[in-house]
């Protein structure tokens, strides 16, 4: 006898549908309560066993007293302690918070919480169930075709994967830290050392977000592969990998053909030069190493599944200036310094400098040089290692006036930034952009996510 679960309506009403609840997630429903209903977005921290929490913010999408959000895995992490923390949220202000820890078991789990405005109150655990092959019964008269709040929240990349980036080997390749947001000049640093860089027509003011300590790893790509992903047979849904605030900027259905036909395709395309190539069919030593050789459609597909996007081109000049210090090299320390050797950053291989040009070994380890190299918000490897792509059309002059601005307006190439380990010094600037097809692939080019806060 299968288990038969019986939705309470007033948690229920618009969760709880046999095709709702998948394998390998955990389905969240709460009820809002004594204020909590007015709050316009829900923070879902996650922590998963002894890792590092990891945050996503659900816009609502009405004023509903409940909603629901699905938490996908792309390996589900059975046996391993799951740790959810629900806050209700309008605005900068936390309504009420709640939390439950669970143990992961196959199939999916289901969790109710309330979050009470009056007190936060941790949630009755009794409505978790394993629902695999579950039969359903629901309130006749709820309308499940579309629940007040739903998305598909991945936390993927890093799941089963051990702590191995940074210096020391031991970091959390998924780390993003927030950059903390405000207002700088493009085409603008501090340097007086040279006459590069004194543009202030161009302001730009940016909200906080989070952006990833560390350039796509191919650790991370693997699973990304491994779940059958970013190819024609399995592409991003319509929408996905959105900025926020920003209209029209998630996948779109014409990027689709773009992509390699399957995933056979895409692990032949990723192998673009047995020199400089990181992937390897069998996980091996370059498994913290910057994943190369991707097209943008490929970045942007992986940031989407990851619960993530690519960063729009202003958003990482602001991290890579250190925001309204206007830092001439993202380490720049004063702000308009213009030091830089091989302790900074992984570049100039090629160019009668510092680089050895031996082979893969000129593809720093994520963070192979940080803390030194960092930038100010603690993001690593943002100007050399490889080129990241951004969300940008290349486009000038820049958009004025700018805040949260991009440029989707279609054109050849988007921007890439950063520099990358087979160039000099002016590349790696922080004002310093690139354009390049977005449909090219190359052993020079990477990329890193971006976040909502």
């Amino acid at each position: 006898m299968r288990p038969l679960l019986v939705c309470a309506v007033t948690l229920w009403a618009a969760a709880c549908t046999t095709d709702r609840c998948k394998d390998k997630t955990v389905f969240v429903a709460y009820a809002l309560t004594n204020g909590a209903e007015a709050a316009d977005a829900i923070d879902v921290t996650l922590t998963v066993g002894s890792d590092a929490p990891q945050t996503r913010t659900v816009a609502r999408k009405s004023a509903g007293a409940s909603g629901s959000i699905e938490v996908a895995f792309t390996s589900y992490p059975t046996g391993k302690s799951l740790s959810f923390t629900l806050s209700a949220r309008a605005g900068a202000g936390i309504l009420a918070t709640a939390s439950q820890t669970i143990t992961a078991s196959a199939g999916c789990s289901v969790l109710s919480f309330t979050l009470d405005g009056g007190a936060a109150d941790l949630a009755d655990t009794s409505g978790q169930t394993d629902l695999a092959g579950a039969d359903l019964t629901v309130d006749p008269t709820a309308d499940l075709s579309t629940p007040p709040d739903m998305a598909i929240l991945q936390f993927s990349s890093c799941i089963g994967l051990p702590a191995t980036c940074g210096p020391g080997g031991n970091g959390n390749c998924c780390a993003s830290p927030i950059v903390t947001g405000g207002t700088f000049y493009r085409l603008n640093d501090a340097a007086t050392a040279d006459s590069s860089y004194k543009d202030t027509t161009h302001p730009a003011t940016i909200s906080s977000f989070r952006l990833d300590r560390y350039e796509i790893t191919v650790g991370r790509f693997r699973n990304f592969v491994g779940a059958g992903l970013g190819t024609q047979a399995n592409p991003p849904a319509l929408g996905a990998g959105a900025q926020p605030n920003i209209p029209d900027s998630g996948w779109a259905l014409s990027y689709n053909g773009s992509l390699a036909a399957n995933t056979t395709a895409l692990i032949t395309a990723i192998k673009c030069n047995t020199t400089y190539q990181t992937w390897q069919d069998t996980a091996g030593a370059n498994e913290n190493r910057p994943m190369n050789c991707i097209t943008w459609f490929e970045a942007a597909a992986f940031c989407a599944w990851d619960g993530g996007f690519l960063p729009t081109e202003a958003q990482y000049h602001y991290a890579a200036s250190g925001g309204s210090e206007q830092r001439a090299f993202p380490w720049s320390s004063p702000a308009g310094s213009v030091t830089i050797d091989t302790t900074y950053a992984v570049y100039n291989c090629g160019a009668g400098g510092p680089g050895t040009c031996t082979g893969i070994t000129n593809v720093g380890f994520v963070g192979s040089v940080s803390p030194k190299g960092d930038g100010k918000y603690g993001q690593a490897d943002l100007s050399g290692n490889v080129w990241e792509w951004m969300l940008d059309y290349y486009k000038t002059p820049y958009p004025t006036p700018c805040v949260d601005c991009t440029d989707l307006t279609s054109v050849p190439n988007r921007v890439t930034r950063g520099g990358g380990y087979g160039f000099g010094e002016p590349n790696l600037r922080s004002s310093f952009r690139n354009a390049n097809n977005p449909a090219q692939r190359d052993d020079g080019f990477g990329a890193r996510c971006a976040r909502r806060m």
